[in-house]
Formats: structure tokens, C-alpha cells, sequence
């Protein structure tokens, strides 16, 4: 509904010095169109922005008040209608109510202060679901940013317990090194050459550790952005084997040459990859008697202007009555304490924020494969 200073009202009436002295009456407060018939009230609806209001007279040649406000309803449903009238039956006036949800009947001759009031009722009326709609909208994006953010955290969560175990056993490697390097120097020994290897891969290991952590903690930009798909997945991949669950499984990566920007950050899209590669690192975590796989995989559609990201695994799959509620809220294949169930379900909103789209395929027993599409931007 228009949302102007002056809500626009459209006056049809067929007599002129009344559609006159309407327009007199209400000019001061609305944006008043007239029409003098009902054919041409509907041509100027039909033909401008939304009316807040309409007010037309009952009796009405070729087409009478009843009859114009039912079609109003038809193309216009968001305009307020009011009918003036001094001439109008019971049975006309139910008409009206009953096919054009008539908000209010005014009998001629109509004081201004209550015709003015009138339709500044119809106005409010007409508004209030809009406002509501926009209040509930606001306050919906608010709540899934906020469901967002608590995911990302609890994925935070989860891979920086894996750091502390890494960096746990950094720091067995570091005593054994010290106490080397100790003991050396107190017998006058040279320093050995091992040692000094084992404080540098020590080093190379902290610093990728506390690299990542810093990743993790960052808040995301405001907005969408952009990033580099490629960089990020290698990111991602790099990560969840620092922190433990890709160590048993044979990963491939497979981008195309060069860099692949997407409308995303790399906050959110990193989110989208660490969940759905945790999530394949979960489903070959029992697989017995083989190295198993998960695959990483972009494919380009320059004719549609997207990239697609494919995370496949060759482990249990998910049962066929699961698939439809996959990417719904709290819906989830993890053991009981295991998953929130709002993994899936906050990757297809940050996707489809995105102006992108989310699927997943699965065969029990055999694997499953998710994928995400997101459209193309030119390198920053």
C-alpha cells in the first residue's frame, strides 16, 4: 500500500459538482483522483500506484456503486472502499457490504469532518496489515540472522575442541623437545638438529592452529560480498584436517583453474563449507574396511552465471523418508546429543539469502551428495 504523506483516494461519482466538491473537502489531507463513472474509476486503478481508498457514489448509470466495488476487490484488493449514498435500499446496501467489503456507508449529504474522518479510518484499516506484515517480516530476519550467528558459533565450537587436542599434543611434542634441548646444554652437548626440527614443525603447527581460531572467532561482514569459492574450500578443507575429522578419509578437491568469486562473504560461505563437509567427514566415520572418500567438486554454468559446489561421500546415506525434511529446522540423522538439527536448515537460509539454492541426493547405504548454487561476480 502506498506509504506516501498524503494517502491517494479515488472519488466516482457521476455527477461533476459532487466529484467537485469532494476533491475541495478532501485535497487538504489526500491525493485525491476523480472519475465520473464506474468504468473509468476502474481504468484509473487499474492504469496508476494502489489507491489507499476508494469513495463512490450507490446509484450510478451503466454500472452501480455494488457492481464497481466488486471489481475493485477483484483488481485492487488492497483498497479500502467506502460508499456515499442517499439513495440506497437495505437489499443495495447489503449488495455492497457483501461483494465489495464496503468498510463503511456514508448517506448524502455527508458533513466534511465525518467524511474526512471516514476515511482516515479506511486508511489506517487498509494499512494495519501492511505494517503488521512488515513488523513480522523484520522481526523473522532478525531471528534467522541471529539463528544464523548461533550456529556459526556452535561450529566454533565444536572444530576449536579439535584445535585444543591438536594443540595438546603440540605442546607434548614441545616438552620432549625442551627437555632435549635441556639436557644437551647441560652436558655441553651440540644442540641437535632434530630438536631444532621439531621446534619449527612445532611453530609451523601453532601458527596454522592460531590462524584458524582467529577464523572462527570473526564476526561476519554486513551483506552478502564476495568470495573466492576455490580459496575458501581449500580453507575449509585445510581446517577440518588441523582439527581432526578428515584425518582418516581421502579428500578430493576438485575447482577450476584460476579464482571463482561468488555473491557471498567468506564468513557465511565458509559456514556453508565446514558444516557440509563435517557433516560428510560424519557419515564415513563408521565405514570399515577402506579408506573412504569425500569428494569436493565446483562446476561453472557461464550461461547461467553460477557456481555450483558438490560435497559427496561414499558413506551410509540417509533413509528415503528423511530426504524431504533434510534442509527443515531440527531435523536431523545424528545420533540423539549428537546434532541441533539446524545445520541444513541455516545453510539453505545463508544460500538462499544469497539468491542461490540448496539440494541434497542420497542413496542408502551407498552415499549422499549436497550441493549449492550461487551466482557469479566479477573478481573485486
Amino acid at each position: 500500500m502506498n506509504a506516501t504523506a498524503f494517502p491517494r483516494v479515488l472519488c466516482v461519482d457521476d455527477e461533476p459538482n459532487l466529484l467537485a466538491g469532494l476533491s475541495n473537502v478532501l485535497r487538504k489531507r489526500f491525493d485525491v483522483t476523480t472519475a465520473g463513472s464506474g468504468a473509468d474509476g476502474l481504468k484509473r486503478i487499474a492504469g496508476s500506484d494502489p489507491f489507499d481508498v476508494v469513495v463512490c457514489d450507490y446509484r450510478m448509470p451503466a454500472m452501480d456503486g455494488a457492481e464497481f466495488l466488486r471489481r475493485v476487490r477483484e483488481i485492487a484488493p488492497g483498497t479500502v472502499p467506502l460508499l456515499l449514498t442517499g439513495h440506497a435500499t437495505l437489499d443495495g446496501a447489503i449488495t455492497a457490504v457483501n461483494e465489495g467489503r464496503v468498510f463503511r456507508i456514508l448517506l448524502k449529504p455527508c458533513p466534511p469532518e465525518i467524511l474526512v474522518g471516514a476515511i482516515d479510518q479506511a486508511v489506517a484499516h487498509g494499512r494495519a496489515p501492511v505494517l503488521e506484515r512488515k513488523r513480522l517480516e523484520e522481526e523473522i530476519d532478525g531471528l534467522s540472522c541471529e539463528l544464523q550467528e548461533a550456529a556459526r558459533l556452535a561450529t566454533a565450537g565444536r572444530l576449536a575442541s579439535g584445535f585444543g587436542h591438536e594443540i595438546n599434543n603440540m605442546v607434548t611434542v614441545l616438552d620432549g623437545t625442551i627437555t632435549g634441548i635441556r639436557d644437551a646444554a647441560g652436558s655441553g652437548a651440540p644442540l641437535d638438529p632434530e630438536d631444532v626440527a621439531a621446534l619449527s614443525h612445532v611453530r609451523r603447527h601453532l601458527a596454522t592452529h592460531g590462524k584458524n581460531l582467529m577464523r572462527l572467532g570473526r564476526p561476519p561482514k554486513a551483506g552478502n560480498g564476495t568470495a573466492d569459492l576455490g580459496r575458501c574450500i581449500s580453507d575449509a578443507v585445510s581446517m577440518l584436517r588441523e582439527t581432526g575429522p578428515l584425518k582418516r578419509s581421502n579428500v578430493v578437491v576438485e575447482t577450476p583453474p584460476g579464482d571463482t568469486h561468488v555473491a557471498l562473504a567468506e564468513t557465511p560461505l565458509e559456514q556453508i563449507l565446514l558444516n557440509l563437509i563435517k557433516n560428510a567427514s560424519e557419515a564415513v566415520k563408521d565405514v570399515r574396511g577402506r579408506v573412504p572418500t569425500i569428494r569436493v567438486a565446483v562446476a561453472i554454468d557461464s550461461a547461467a552465471g553460477t557456481a555450483t559446489c558438490s560435497i559427496s561421500d561414499d558413506g551410509v546415506g540417509i533413509p528415503a523418508d528423511r530426504m524431504p525434511l533434510l534442509f527443515e529446522p531440527y531435523q536431523t540423522t545424528k545420533p540423539a546429543g549428537s546434532g541441533t538439527g539446524l545445520g541444513l536448515f541455516v545453510v539453505r537460509h545463508i544460500v538462499e539469502s544469497a539468491g542461490g539454492t540448496a539440494a541434497a541426493t542420497s542413496r542408502e547405504g551407498q552415499g549422499s551428495t549436497f550441493a549449492f548454487t550461487l551466482p557469479l561476480v566479477p573478481p573485486p
